[in-house]
């Protein structure tokens, strides 16, 4: 409350093996007179199914559809048209095959009355691990999804892809390792994650991307990013690291 921590109602959930991933706010008219919604997705199946919205009418938890079939990693809001007359749409990614009932493949919209597929989502991945999206943004209008996937919508994207509304493409050549975290900073996308290179270009944990090509931020990490933001002008990256660029860090940089 700016002074000091409260529950949350009754908050989702005692057992130890409950927790959320992904905090939003997702206001579904935009500057429209309804107020913006809280949303969480994660790993539980309280009631809604690995994701639910505060309703301020009821004071209490509720479901969005039939939910999903597996944990939530992330949440963003979309505007396919900007200020046309499509309504902003909440996205949710994670290692979920269904949502709502329906086949989405790790990615899903809710349109704010059912949740629907982006084309056939993600799938594919190195060395048999689950496919999972754990990052999405927005940039350049375009949806960006990162994660554990080598194919998006049946396209090669190399564990990134942008989704325009219709399609799924790559981002140049992708990196090489999970994408676990994207933000956009001075007009680029920047990509934290574990790989080791991206565009065929050797980087650690750490590279912008302005539209047509892979470059690394200075000499990268010497230990995985998992997290992003800006701050004051500023990116700031968090994750495994003890240096960044060279310098000591501590698991935190700017």
């Amino acid at each position: 409350d700016g002074r000091k921590w409260q529950p949350f109602a009754n908050g989702i959930g005692t057992n130890s093996a409950v927790y959320i991933n992904c905090v939003h706010t997702w206001d579904s008219d935009g500057a429209g007179p309804l107020p913006a919604q809280l949303i969480i997705g994660g790993h539980f199946a309280i009631q809604g199914n690995y994701i639910e919205r505060w309703d301020t009418a009821t004071q209490d938890w509720a479901a969005l559809g039939l939910g999903m079939n597996n944990d939530l990693r992330c949440l963003t809001t979309w505007d396919p048209d900007g200020n046309g007359p499509i309504q902003p749409q909440l996205i949710a990614g994670g290692d979920f095959t269904m949502a709502g009932g329906t086949i989405v493949n790790c990615i899903a919209r809710w349109d704010g009355s059912n949740w629907q597929p982006l084309g056939t989502g993600v799938r594919d991945t190195r060395g048999g691990y689950r496919p999972y999206v754990a990052a999405l943004a927005i940039y350049n209008g375009e949806l960006i999804a990162g994660g554990q996937f080598i194919k998006a919508g049946g396209v090669t994207a190399n564990h990134i892809a942008g989704w325009d509304g219709t399609s799924w493409h790559p981002l140049g050549l992708g990196m090489n390792a999970w994408a676990l975290a994207i933000t956009v900073h001075n007009g680029e996308l920047i990509v934290g994650g574990t790989f080791t290179a991206v565009g065929g270009v050797s980087t650690y944990g750490l590279a912008r991307w302005d539209g047509t090509t892979w470059r690394p931020l200075g000499s990268g990490m010497n230990d995985a990013v998992g997290a992003l933001a800006v701050y004051n002008g500023e990116l700031i990256a968090g994750g495994g690291f003890t240096t960044a660029g060279g310098a000591s860090a501590n698991c935190i940089a700017r």
